[in-house]
């Protein structure tokens, strides 16, 4: 298979957000696939596919997997396409390199019970592995469906004359002034401008399991030396060690070991490195009903939720706040599956170990999204 150029996709509640959100984001070509009670709107204004719901309907029919991930290299030999499914559901798909699409699709890999695929690979989680025949259908058979050209162009047509009386009125009525002087910067819609920059956001759970991992391994270091927090600075995480606690001899012997965390540490440092890729790829994302039912979830926590503040980059708006908590290390694992969402962001994180089993953490949020009206 070549190269797939993935559609768009959002889940939508009813048929009236479903006009709502076709009106914000027009589109060329769409389909919309019925999943209960909820529409799921794939899009793009280029021909494009919905490879997930053609696996699905291979592979979730003959078990219930629960969560399961299907992996497969394109003809290209460049590309590799990946999915997670939850439920019989798709998550979430990508065409990435193999490198970038094990760092997407890891948390996803890491709860799975299957990792399905037709092309053998190298993996952690080679034991998941079940190797299938490939999968073969001509791209007709899921590609998206070109919009009705008459409801099209009722929306052009509708748009067009919006427009045309939008400057009727501000000609006749807007007072005469002088004319500003010419810029020759380009005016940028803020909604556009947001989603441009959103490819340079990390994810915030992709963030939160790496600084639990990477301070998970710290406690494999030679006693009594101790790397006791992780912080976030950039896209990188950081765990600062003090090497004074033990001799010089012992440390060049642990070095010598090849572990994980050894092949992490920059001397010129004296720190702990792991980059985070950013992975953000804008979707809309409804949070109308999203964000309180997470607001209760983190109380339940007992998290304490401070700084919230949103603010309005055209039709979407970025809900910020600071989240910090106390506890075992399984309350902070719960949180990153609680935020495992590509619209919830971090460029902040501080996670600190307070005791053998306990630790504590300090995490900017924003959760990106579309409030509809009820």
């Amino acid at each position: 298979m070549s190269t797939l150029s993935l559609a768009t996709f959002v889940i939508l509640p009813s048929e009236k957000e479903l006009k709502r959100h076709r009106k914000l984001y027009p589109s060329q070509f769409e389909r919309i696939v019925e999943n209960g009670s909820m529409l799921r709107r794939y899009y793009s204004m280029t021909p494009a596919v919905l490879y997930g719901e053609f696996i699905k309907q291979h592979i979730q029919p003959q078990n219930d997997f629960g969560r399961f991930v299907y992996i497969e290299r394109l003809d290209d030999e460049s590309s590799w396409y990946g999915a997670a499914f939850e439920d019989g559901q798709l998550l979430h798909e990508y065409v990435e390199p193999f490198e970038q699409l094990m760092q997407n699709l890891a948390y996803d890999c890491h709860l799975a019970t299957h990792i399905f695929t037709p092309t053998i690979f190298d993996s952690v989680y080679s034991h998941k592995l079940s190797v299938i025949e490939k999968l073969t259908a001509s791209q007709e058979t899921y590609q998206l469906e070109r919009v009705n050209e008459h409801h099209a162009e009722k929306i052009m047509g509708g748009l067009i004359l919006i427009v045309l009386a939008l400057f009727i009125s501000l000609y006749l009525f807007m007072p005469k002034q002088e004319q500003p002087v010419s810029s020759n910067e380009p005016i940028i819609d803020p909604t556009a401008q947001f989603i441009q920059s959103y490819n340079d956001k990390l994810i915030a759970s992709n963030v939160l399991i790496n600084a639990i991992h990477l301070l998970t391994e710290t406690t494999l270091l030679p006693t009594p030396m101790k790397s006791d927090a992780v912080t976030l600075s950039g896209n990188t995480l950081i765990a600062t060690l003090d090497k004074s606690t033990i001799n010089e001899q012992t440390w060049k012997q642990w070095r010598s070991n090849d572990t994980t965390l050894n092949a992490l540490y920059v001397e010129a440092t004296k720190a702990f490195t792991f980059p985070i890729t950013s992975m953000a790829k804008w979707q809309p994302f409804d949070v109308t009903h999203y964000l309180p039912a997470f607001l209760d979830a983190l109380k339940l926590l007992n998290i304490t939720v401070t700084n919230q503040q949103s603010i309005p980059y055209g039709d979407i708006t970025t809900h910020s706040m600071l989240l910090t908590m106390k506890g075992e290390i399984s309350k902070a694992l719960i949180l990153s599956e609680l935020i495992d969402n590509p619209a919830i962001t971090t460029n902040a994180l501080t996670l600190t170990r307070t005791s053998t089993d306990e630790v504590s953490l300090t995490l900017s949020l924003s959760i990106h999204g579309i409030t509809y009206g009820n």
